[in-house]
């Protein structure tokens, strides 16, 4: 791994006769902040990179990141497994695509284009648990089947977990030499050599997965068995209103990450840490050749939104293997297309807000959303409030004629880069799967070097505006009829579109009596459509495109000046808050 050079740094963000200051780092216990300490230092040393206050709205995810129930039932999972099996008719051949989200593996043997025999075999927990984490819980252990998870801190759209493997020892010996010596002699990485031979078991890194996350292997002797692993956590990190947050984690084994930069940068703040690990009370090491430890994992989870709960599904490391047979099979049917809040991830509870130039100049929000220290570079943002108008396509800004305006009225004209269609926000795809990056464009600029410099230019839009149209079931439009859970469509109503456009995408949405959306799916029927409702629905919404507005609006923002301190300059430096940036 390419490493950047050590930078141990502290960013505090000042404009001008103001000092910004948001929720300094406060953790429980004292013991904490040095895993915390070392997850900052080693996100600055991988990425070069802090970030500035959250400054979106907290970013719902919850239909790109499916969870899915611990199935545990023989009868449930071959059933799930027989639903999973389809005929591909592009390759002439079988193709596997499955909810279980359990270790096992799969032998499929096509008799011919209609019917199949399978052979699985499925390791199933003999137990699981949900291990809940609010603010209230900070330094509050949780236990489950040998595992101790401790959520360290919660700032903002961060939150920092401590997980101790207490089902097994590691031999950390070879902390104790140089990595050369260590590596030569083949003694540190155990766990990336178990995960190259298919097996049924939990992925072998400790870290927190997406609820709905597995991973297929094909085995590499015999090409055809399918090996599915799964993780033994799985998270669901929820904002304050119930979102479902996208995240990704940073993870370390604790012991081994340690010795392994002091190893590389021993002039470096890991000096530092080192010998505070060395006096630190989870250290059990108390003697040189007391070097079987269970590991201590460090975690840092950043989230699209702020943290309000964490929600940890634990499986037990023991397990019972089910052997099941499937002889004589028909494959299951393609599902059919879906047309209710599984497109694109989108926020299916995202207002119709339509607006004006008027309106848009008060709502548009241009901010600093991160700070790269190494490549001596700042990145803007520009981004209007969520709502159904932005997740679609046509929806885009972008910045144009910027420059940097200094205190004595010099200017410095920056050139705008071409963005692409879909850019990225920070790069990573946790962030991007959501409903809004395509109308988030962000632009890097030099940082400032004096107080009171303001960043310049216009941001242009192209804004979508819609017309929402209720129909209720009991005054339907001719040509449109409702019976047994299904709406037919003929061809003719013009306001759904001559090839039935309007019922698909983003136009269509279902509720019940109620108010509440209902999954539909869209089927071609004769000489028109239906709509196959999972239960009785009251009513109905179209939603249709009256027009684009475009135009541009100028941006004028004070531009912070980032201060650089030493992280170890004293206690209080070292308990900053990611916040801060």
């Amino acid at each position: 791994m390419t490493r950047l050079k050590t930078i141990c740094i502290i960013l505090l963000i000042s404009f001008p006769s103001t000092f910004h200051c948001v929720a300094q780092t406060t953790v429980s216990d004292d013991r904490y902040q040095l895993f915390i300490d070392f997850l900052k230092q080693e996100k600055l040393q991988q990425d070069d990179v802090f970030y500035y206050p959250f400054p979106f709205e907290d970013m719902d995810m919850r239909s790109y990141y499916k969870d899915f129930p611990v199935v545990t039932d023989s009868i449930q999972i071959a059933g799930i497994l027989r639903n999973s099996i389809f005929y591909d008719n592009l390759r002439f051949r079988p193709k596997y695509d499955t909810q279980l989200l359990l270790p096992h593996s799969i032998d499929i043997d096509m008799i011919d284009q209609k019917r199949y025999n399978a052979r699985a075999k499925v390791a199933v927990p003999d137990s699981s648990a949900h291990l809940l984490f609010s603010a209230a819980d900070i330094g509050v252990p949780r236990r489950f089947d040998q595992l101790e998870a401790t959520l360290m801190n919660m700032e903002d759209d961060v939150a920092y977990l401590l997980f101790e493997d207490k089902s097994r020892k590691r031999n950390y010996a070879y902390t104790q030499m140089s990595r050369y010596v260590a590596v030569y002699y083949d003694m540190v990485w155990e766990e990336e050599k178990a995960s190259d031979s298919p097996e049924l078991k939990y992925q072998p890194e400790f870290d927190i997965y997406y609820p709905n996350y597995k991973k297929e292997v094909r085995d590499p002797d015999t090409q055809k068995t399918l090996y599915h692993t799964t993780a033994r956590i799985k998270g669901v990190a929820n904002g304050s209103k119930g979102e479902v947050l996208g995240f990704e984690t940073l993870v370390d084994d604790f012991r081994h990450a340690l010795w392994l930069w002091n190893d590389e940068d021993p002039e470096g703040p890991w000096e530092e840490m080192l010998a505070q690990w060395k006096e630190h009370p989870l250290n059990t090491a108390t003697a040189p050749n007391d070097t079987l430890q269970h590991p201590l994992y460090v975690v840092r989870l950043q989230a699209t939104g702020r943290i309000a709960r964490l929600d940890l599904t634990v499986l037990s490391n023991s397990m019972h293997h089910l052997d099941i047979n499937l002889q004589q099979q028909t494959f299951a049917t393609t599902p059919p297309y879906s047309i209710q809040h599984d497109i694109d991830a989108r926020n299916i509870d995202a207002p119709v807000q339509n607006e004006t130039h008027n309106s848009l100049i008060q709502k548009l929000k241009v901010v600093p959303y991160s700070y790269f220290p190494q490549a001596e570079t700042m990145r803007i943002v520009a981004f209007l409030p969520a709502s159904f108008n932005i997740q679609h396509y046509t929806a885009k800004l972008s910045f144009s004629h910027q420059a940097i305006v200094y205190p004595n009225g010099e200017k410095t004209e920056i050139s705008t880069p071409k963005m692409p269609y879909r850019m990225t926000l920070d790069e990573k795809r946790f962030f991007n799967v959501n409903a809004y990056p395509h109308s988030m464009p962000v632009a890097d600029i030099p940082i400032p070097v004096e107080e009171g410099c303001r960043l310049t230019g216009t941001v242009d839009y192209t804004y979508p505006n819609f017309k929402v149209t209720r129909y209720d079931i009991g005054s339907l439009p001719e040509n449109v009829r409702y019976q047994k859970n299904s709406i037919y469509f003929g061809l003719s109503p013009k306001e759904f579109g001559e090839y039935g456009e309007i019922l698909a995408d983003y136009n269509f949405n279902v509720y019940d009596a109620t108010g509440k959306p209902v999954s539909c799916n869209l089927y071609i029927a004769d000489k028109g459509y239906r709509v196959e409702c999972e239960k009785p629905i009251a009513w109905f919404t179209t939603i249709v495109n009256e027009g684009n507005i475009k135009g541009s609006i100028p941006v004028n923002i004070p531009l912070p000046v980032p201060t650089i301190l030493p992280l170890n300059q004293d206690k209080q430096d070292s308990t900053y808050s990611e916040s801060n940036y």
